[in-house]
This record gives structure tokens, sequence and C-alpha cells, in this order.
């Protein structure tokens, strides 16, 4: 069990440090994934240089990151389509699975929708520029084999 992550997190417009973090315990129903890979997106250089992107202003610290891939390295409770050691590339979008779309199995529509390493809503998700960061199932995409 991993309690501490060393993440990119962003305090201010060119403010960006290396902060280790505590880690909350693993909740139900969610993986914690070993960061492997990441790319820098147009809104994180947004993010870097003016604590913004937007209409989306950074109000406290928000670690980095949404186009990103790692290792499942834990598990709690059910993992529906996830095994520890699956290597994942991640969806950024964590839908609530509440809402009339997503009762309807059209979660790309949910109304209450949260983008990893976003400030779209305050508290802000934090992204996986991290050593370590959280995640539902159904974001993880399994990668194959054979792709480095």
């Amino acid at each position: 069990m991993t309690s501490m992550a060393l993440a990119a997190t962003l305090f201010g417009p060119e403010d960006l440090r290396m902060v280790e973090r505590p880690l909350d315990p693993l909740a139900s129903g969610m993986v914690r994934i070993r960061f492997g890979a990441g790319g820098i997106c147009g809104s994180d250089m947004h993010y870097y240089r003016h604590a913004r992107t937007g209409d989306f202003v950074v109000t406290s610290p928000l670690v980095l990151g949404h186009e990103i891939a790692g290792e499942v390295a834990e598990i709690a409770g059910a993992a529906p389509g996830v095994k520890v050691g699956d290597r994942v590339a991640l969806n950024p979008s964590r839908w609530c699975g509440h809402c009339k779309p997503c009762r309807e199995n059209r979660p790309n529509l949910c109304e209450n929708i949260f983008f990893m390493g976003s400030a779209s809503k305050t508290p802000h998700m934090q992204g996986g520029f991290a050593s370590y960061f959280d995640a539902i199932p159904a974001q993880c995409v399994k990668i194959p084999d054979h792709v480095t």
C-alpha cells in the first residue's frame, strides 16, 4: 500500500512544484494507478502560464495531467475489467453515474462530469502527473502487451 505520491502541483502562474502529498486511503470501487507516461496538453500549458484555461481558474493547488497511462497498482473492492498489474491508458473524464444521461448509459453527456487535472469545478479534480493517482475502473482502457 502506497501512502505518498510525488505530484506536479500548480500553485499559481508559472509556479509548478514537485510536491510530496499524502494519498487518501483507496476508496471502495477505485483503482490506484502507478504513473507510466503522460502527454502535456495545451490546457496544461495554459494552466502553467496563467493558472487558468478559459473560464477555469486555479483557486487551490492543482495536480496537472489528463493525458496519462500507467499500471494498476492497487484495487479496492470490485473493479470490473481490470486487475493489479494491468497497463492502462486513462479516460480523463469521470462521470457521476447518477444523472439521467448516466442512467441511460450516455456518460459522455453526464451533467456532473469532472475532468482530471482540471479547475472546471471546485474543489478541483486532481490530475495524473503524480507517481500514483486514483481512478474508477471504467476510466481504465487496457493497453495491449505488444504496445510499448
